[in-house]
C-alpha cells in the first residue's frame, strides 16, 4: 500500500537529479510504447507525473501518476530496460476505468481482476513480460484462457473471484500479477490502512494538522542519499544495451549523467496525493471513457490493420466505456405523474397562515393544499430472466436493490399494480404487487420456475394480454432483468422498454434499438447506480 508519512519523518526530500533522471526513463518508456502503438499517444499524455514514497515503482489515482524515483532508477540500472510493461499495465487500468468502480466493490477481488485483464492487454499490445515472471504469467493466462476463452472481462473475472473461485491460486496470483499500487483509488479506500495508526487519509490530514485532510502529505518524495547509495551499488555496465527513447537519445547517459549517483540537489517534497475529491474523480473518469472511446474509434478505422491483431483490448474497451448513471434516475423513467393526497410543503406559506390565526383567532389566511403533483410508478412490470443461465443469487440481488431504491426514494404510490414476471422459453409464473408490502414479502421468499432456454418474445406477448384484458390501467414500461442471450422480439411494444443486463457479455449489437440497454456492472447492487 501507499506509504504515508509527514513532511518531517522524511530524512530527506527526493534530489532534484534523481528525479531528473527517473522522468527520462518513464519518457523512454513512453516512446517505446507509442512507437509501436500510435493510438495510445493521446491518452499516455492524460497522466501528470509527480514524485512520492511507494512500496512499487508507481501508484495511479487516475489523474496523476505517482513514481517512486528510487525504485524506478533501481529497476533500470538492474534491467537496462525501461518500465514499458508496468507503464502500459497502468494506462489500461485508466482506458478499462478500473479505478473509478467506487468502494461497494469487494477491493481485493477487484484488484486482483483489474490487475490480470490489464496484464492480457499488456501482453497483447507490448509483448510479453521476459523471464521466468512472463513464462509464470503466461501458464496462469493460460488457465483463464481455458475457463472464459473470449469472455474473460475484468468484470466477470471479478463476479467469479468475488465468488470464491481459484481460492488456492489467488494468494499467488496477487503478487504475480502486481505491479502498481491501488492505494488511491476508490475500492481501496474502505481498506485504507496506510495512514498514520491505520486511519484513512482524511484522518490522517487531520492527525497533520489539516482540518479536512485535503492538504496532507499522504505521500512524500523519497531522499535522493537513498537513490545515491543503492546506485552506487550496482555496478556500472556500459556495454549493456540500450534502446532510442522517442527523441532519439540513448537508453544511457554520459559523463554526469551516467548515473543516479551523479552529484544532486534537493527539491521540496512531493506533490500531496490524498485521495480525489468526488468532482476530481468525476472528471478523470470522464476524459478517460473520452479516451477509450476515441481509441476504440481510431481502431476499428485508421488503425484497423493494428486493431484486427488487439480483439482483447477491443471487446474490453467495448464492455469498459459505458457511461455510468444513477439507479434512481432510470427507475424514474417509467414513473407516471399523479395527485397524491398529502400537504404541498413547497406551496404552503406559513407566514399568512399564522398571521390570520394571529388576527382573527382561529381563521388562518390559506388553507393548507390537500394535494400535490409527484412521479411515481403505479402501472409497471417487471419480467426475470429463468433460465438456466442466470442464478437464484443475482436475482435476489437484483429484487433487493430494487426494491431498496424505490421504497427509500418513495418511488411507488400506496396502490399500484406491478406484475413480476419469471419466463425462460415461455412463461412460468406471474406475481401481481398492490402494494409495497406485496412486493416486501415476495422478495423475502423467492422461488424460480424455469431453467430452460431464453426467449424474450413469449413474455412480450403475455404483458399484451394482460393489456388487452385491461390489467394495467397505465402500463409505463417493462424491465427485463437477463444475460441477454437470447431471442428478441421484432416489434416495438407502445411503452417503454429496458433489458437490465447482469452480464457484460451479452452482444449489445442484438439488442433492438427501441430498447433501452442497461448493463450493471460490479458492486452496482449496492451502489444503486449503473453503466449504460
Amino acid at each position: 500500500m501507499i506509504a504515508m508519512t509527514a513532511t518531517h519523518d522524511t530524512p530527506r526530500e527526493t534530489s532534484e537529479r534523481a528525479w531528473q533522471l527517473a522522468s527520462r526513463v518513464i519518457d523512454l518508456a513512453r516512446g517505446l510504447i507509442v512507437s509501436d502503438n500510435p493510438f495510445l499517444s493521446a491518452s499516455i499524455g492524460l497522466l501528470e507525473t509527480k514524485p512520492a514514497q511507494l512500496e512499487d515503482p508507481f501508484a495511479c489515482d487516475g489523474k496523476t501518476l505517482y513514481v517512486d524515483a528510487r525504485r524506478v532508477l533501481r529497476t533500470f540500472s538492474d534491467t537496462r530496460e525501461a518500465p514499458v510493461h508496468d507503464l502500459a499495465h497502468v494506462l489500461f487500468h485508466c482506458l478499462l476505468l478500473h479505478p473509478f468502480v467506487g468502494s461497494s466493490v469487494d477491493a481485493e477481488s477487484w484488484d486482483l481482476a483489474s490487475d490480470i485483464v490489464a496484464e492480457v492487454l499488456v501482453e497483447e499490445v507490448v509483448g510479453r513480460r521476459p523471464g521466468e515472471r512472463g513464462q509464470r504469467i503466461d501458464a496462469a493466462l493460460k488457465q483463464l484462457d481455458t475457463d472464459f476463452g473470449r469472455s474473460l472481462t475484468t468484470e466477470r473475472l471479478y463476479r467469479a473471484l468475488r465468488d470464491g473461485a481459484y481460492p488456492t491460486e489467488r494468494s499467488q496470483w496477487a503478487v504475480l500479477f502486481h505491479s502498481d499500487d491501488h492505494g488511491l483509488w476508490p475500492s481501496s479506500q474502505q481498506d485504507s490502512g496506510t495512514a498514520q495508526g491505520g486511519q484513512s487519509p482524511q484522518a490522517a490530514g487531520q492527525a497533520q494538522g489539516q482540518p479536512d485532510g485535503t492538504s496532507s502529505p499522504t505521500m512524500q518524495a523519497q531522499a535522493g542519499g537513498d537513490v545515491a547509495q543503492e546506485s552506487q551499488e550496482q555496478p556500472s555496465d556500459a556495454s549493456a544495451p540500450s534502446k532510442p527513447d522517442s527523441n532519439g537519445h540513448d537508453g544511457h547517459t554520459s559523463g554526469q549523467d551516467s548515473a543516479p549517483e551523479a552529484e544532486m540537489s534537493d527539491q521540496p517534497a512531493g506533490d500531496d496525493a490524498g485521495p480525489l475529491t468526488e468532482s476530481q474523480l468525476k472528471e478523470a473518469e470522464e476524459a478517460w471513457s473520452r479516451a477509450s472511446k476515441s481509441m476504440r474509434v481510431d481502431l476499428e478505422t485508421l488503425s484497423r490493420n493494428r486493431g484486427q491483431g488487439l480483439g482483447k483490448l477491443v471487446r474490453e474497451l467495448e464492455v469498459g466505456a459505458h457511461e455510468r448513471i444513477d439507479y434512481r434516475e432510470f427507475l424514474r423513467q417509467f414513473a407516471v405523474e399523479h395527485e397524491d393526497m398529502r400537504l404541498s410543503d413547497d406551496e404552503f406559506d406559513y407566514v399568512f397562515y399564522t398571521y390570520g390565526l394571529e388576527l382573527y383567532g382561529n381563521v388562518p389566511l390559506v388553507e393548507p393544499l390537500e394535494y400535490r403533483s409527484e412521479k411515481r410508478i403505479r402501472d409497471f412490470a417487471i419480467v426475470i430472466d429463468t433460465s438456466s443461465s442466470v442464478t437464484a443469487k443475482v436475482v435476489q440481488e437484483f429484487v433487493d436493490a430494487t426494491f431498496d431504491v424505490l421504497t427509500s426514494e418513495g418511488g411507488f404510490f400506496a396502490q399500484t399494480n406491478i406484475h413480476i414476471i419469471q419466463a425462460d422459453a415461455r412463461v412460468q409464473s406471474d406475481t401481481k404487487i398492490c402494494s409495497l408490502a406485496d412486493l416486501d414479502r415476495w422478495r423475502r421468499n423467492i422461488k424460480l420456475y424455469g431453467f430452460g432456454g431464453t426467449d424474450f418474445r413469449p413474455a412480450f406477448r403475455y404483458v399484451q394480454e394482460l393489456r388487452q384484458r385491461g390489467e394495467f390501467d397505465d402500463l409505463q414500461g417493462l424491465v427485463y432483468f437477463t444475460d441477454g442471450w437470447g431471442i428478441y422480439p421484432d416489434r416495438m411494444p407502445p411503452y417503454k422498454c429496458a433489458f437490465v443486463f447482469y452480464d457484460e457479455d451479452h452482444r449489445p449489437e442484438l439488442v433492438p434499438p427501441w430498447a433501452i440497454q442497461v448493463v450493471l456492472h460490479p458492486g452496482e447492487f449496492e451502489s444503486m447506480s449503473v453503466y449504460r
